[in-house]
C-alpha cells in the first residue's frame, strides 16, 4: 500500500510506467481476503502432495470442507 501527495504524482507516474504497476482502488473485501487464502492454501498442499492427488484424497478433501462449512 502506498499513500501519495501531490508533489510525489511525478514519480508515481513514473514508477507506474516503469515497473507496470495496477493502482488499487479502495481495500479488498473479505469475499476477496477469503478467495485469496483459500487459493494459497490449496496451492500449499498441492506441493506437498506428489503427482496427481488420488479420488480418497479428493473424498477426503470434501468431506473436510463439508465440514467446514457446516462448523462456519
Amino acid at each position: 500500500m502506498s499513500l501519495i501527495g501531490p508533489t510525489e504524482v511525478g514519480s508515481f507516474y513514473y514508477l507506474k510506467l516503469l515497473y507496470k504497476i495496477r493502482p488499487m482502488s479502495g481495500m479488498a473485501s473479505e469475499a476477496e481476503l477469503r478467495s485469496k487464502r483459500e487459493g494459497e492454501s490449496v496451492l500449499r498442499l498441492r506441493s506437498l502432495l506428489p503427482g496427481d492427488v488420488s479420488p480418497e484424497w479428493r473424498a477426503l478433501a470434501r468431506r473436510i470442507m463439508e465440514r467446514a462449512t457446516v462448523n462456519a
